[in-house]
């Protein structure tokens, strides 16, 4: 019986403990895609590009996380140019690199990866 109650004791911890750190990642996740879009919306990407109604429609990134990889997304945000002769894309003008820190590049690219039509 003492077993039992130790057992039903552990799993009660455990259980609280996943879902404590299921919250925390979820939150930490969440703050990644909020500071994303903030990078989007500060550095003027919206002047090219639009993410649901918000920036230039002709541009539109609402699926981009289905169409594109990881690796092509951040090809994107550090090295445009290169991505542009790449893929030969003539949208003009070009897409400028922005001076962006490791925070906000990653930010950038979960947000961009979390786009993808539902």
């Amino acid at each position: 019986m003492t077993r039992l109650i130790v057992l039903a004791v552990l799993v009660a911890a455990a259980t609280a403990f996943s879902s404590v750190a299921g919250a925390q990642i979820k939150d930490d996740y969440s703050n990644k895609v909020f500071v994303g879009r903030q990078v989007f919306l500060t550095y003027g990407c919206g002047q090219c590009h639009s993410v649901g109604p918000k920036g230039n429609t002709k541009g539109p990134l609402d699926d981009v996380g289905s169409r594109l990889s990881v690796d092509e997304l951040k090809g994107w945000i550090l090295n445009p140019a290169e991505m542009t002769t790449k893929t030969k894309a003539t949208r003009q003008p070009p897409c400028k690199k922005a001076k962006l820190n490791d925070e906000e590049v990653e930010g950038l690219l979960i947000y961009l990866q979390a786009q993808k039509k539902k």
